[in-house]
């Protein structure tokens, strides 16, 4: 039986007037935030060129700063406790990251700025953002309904896309204008104070969104135990240990997603930040050839990701996002095909709509894989793991041009590289989210069952299970039960309760109570 505090929130008029309006303000949260990352983010590693730090500095201000934040955002989750409040930690950490392009406006401004400060204020802005993204994760699973999420999480996303672009666009142009007044750096310093301001607003849009009980189930996911509300449902010990176990089995599930995609990024990142210094310097690419090129990547963006959320609707994350992969694959590589703008125009075309297909197709494996208790978690080592595949893919491009010098053909052999990388990766994603068969479940809850009851009998020589078969096989509070009967003689042994026999409290994820209640 399910036992559970509840209380009414409103009509049901009211319930949707609410959710109505927390989905308007998430887009225009991803609107600024589009803006945002439009006039500022894309225009970082041309600030360091415009600046004269030079071709590597420029990958590695793309990289390397990203690490940093990564780490960083590693304290998040003891942030979120301390502060009580998914939402209010949200716009601290969204804030502190506005906040990162004002000193940048007065190094624009001055003319004056080193390679340390640039990296160390591209690290706030990192962290920052990579602090909030967890926890908004995490937040917005419980404010959008199951079946909205592929339909709006795509129509946002456009939203996202449209408004990079524009504020890409309007960046070009202030750059052009300003370089054609030979006042470039004023114009860098025009575009950080835009991206900044629009920040901030998003920080207003984050600040108005209505509804504490999203608020408080996502809180549960880092409450303690003991703390937790009376949302329980009481059943046997068996069922309760197979419910954990199936958690534990998930949870191995997400952590295969989140090595998938690390090492994926880690391929990207060879490449990736060497395009801009490719276009701009080999190439020698005006900023209107520039930002034609990149601006391709969003419009394609911005018009297949619907359709993209309209297709995992009906055949599925996993479908979404195995397509997207191998369509990301020969990317790279088709940047040694051709030097023609035509061609550059055809290959940005074809990379933003299969990006949008692997980005959309991973957010939403996210929800599909992860439990709900520990999606913040999960998702912090996920940007943990993927900061550092892009430092380590970017630190690796970067010797290589540095050790061979920046000439066309290193940079052809990166692109290359790269490709073969993403190819190699595919392989991590067969059966990523295939749950186990019924037959292979019972075998697995079975053979855990009996080692448990021939541990218990014998707690001393547990230390001769292999760590996997260990942190495989039992659930935290066996290992943890164990390890301290390992610490203390044993006086007696007794079985395992049979299913049924003892009565346990299962405390449900957040989704599961939602759909309970």
């Amino acid at each position: 039986m399910i036992a559970h505090n509840s209380s009414p929130d409103g009509s049901a008029a009211s319930r949707f007037n609410t959710l109505k309006g927390n989905l308007r303000c998430s887009v225009g949260d991803g609107g600024c935030w589009g803006a945002m990352v439009g006039f500022g983010e894309h225009y970082i590693p041309a600030f360091a060129l415009a600046a004269g730090l030079g071709e590597v500095t420029a990958g590695w201000i793309a990289s390397l700063p990203i690490l940093a934040g990564g780490i960083l955002q590693t304290f998040s989750l003891r942030a979120i406790s301390c502060v009580g409040s998914y939402q209010r930690w949200i716009a601290l950490s969204c804030t502190l990251q506005a906040l990162a392009f004002f000193p940048l406006v007065v190094a624009a401004w001055t003319g004056q700025i080193s390679t340390a400060l640039l990296f160390f204020l591209a690290s706030i802005y990192w962290g920052g953002g990579l602090a909030a993204g967890p926890a908004w994760n995490t937040w917005m699973g419980h404010i959008v309904p199951r079946s909205l999420r592929s339909t709006f999480f795509a129509r946002r996303s456009r939203t996202n896309q449209l408004c990079t672009l524009c504020g890409f666009l309007a960046g070009g142009l202030i750059l052009h204008t300003a370089r054609s007044n030979d006042k470039l750096l004023f114009g860098f310093g025009v575009l950080f104070f835009l991206a900044g301001c629009f920040r901030l607003i998003s920080v207003l849009l984050l600040l108005k969104h209505q509804g504490q009980h999203a608020d408080q189930m996502s809180m549960l996911n880092i409450a303690d135990k003991s703390e937790r509300p009376n949302l329980r449902i009481v059943d046997s010990r068996g069922s309760t240990d197979a419910y954990r176990c199936k958690s534990e089995i998930d949870l191995t599930r997400g952590y295969r997603l989140v090595l998938f995609l690390a090492i994926v990024q880690g391929m990207v990142q060879m490449s990736g930040p060497y395009f801009t210094p490719f276009m701009l310097k080999q190439l020698s690419f005006s900023y209107a050839a520039f930002v034609s090129i990149l601006s391709i990547s969003f419009i394609a963006k911005a018009i297949s990701m619907p359709i993209w959320g309209y297709l995992a609707q009906k055949r599925g994350a996993r479908w979404l996002l195995w397509t997207g992969a191998i369509s990301i694959v020969p990317l790279a590589g088709m940047w040694n095909v051709s030097n023609s703008f035509a061609w550059l125009l055809f290959v940005q075309a074809a990379s933003g709509t299969a990006w949008a297909a692997y980005e959309l197709g991973f957010f939403l494996m996210f929800f599909d894989t992860l439990p709900s208790s520990q999606r913040t978690r999960v998702l912090t080592h996920y940007n943990l793991a993927n900061t550092s595949a892009w430092f380590c893919g970017s630190l690796l491009g970067g010797w290589y041009l540095s050790s061979l010098g920046a000439t066309p053909a290193a940079y052809h052999t990166l692109f290359f590289v790269s490709t073969l990388g993403r190819l190699c990766a595919l392989g991590l994603l067969w059966n990523i989210d295939r749950p186990m068969a019924p037959n292979i479940q019972m075998a697995f809850l079975q053979l855990r069952s009996n080692l448990l009851a021939w541990i218990e009998t014998k707690p001393h020589q547990a230390p001769a299970l292999s760590f996997v078969a260990w942190k495989s096989f039992f659930p935290s509070q066996h290992r943890n039960h164990l390890l301290q009967s390992m610490a203390q003689p044993i006086h007696a042994t007794s079985p395992i309760p049979s299913a049924g026999s003892v009565n346990s409290t299962l405390e449900l994820p957040p989704d599961e109570v939602l759909q309970a209640a």
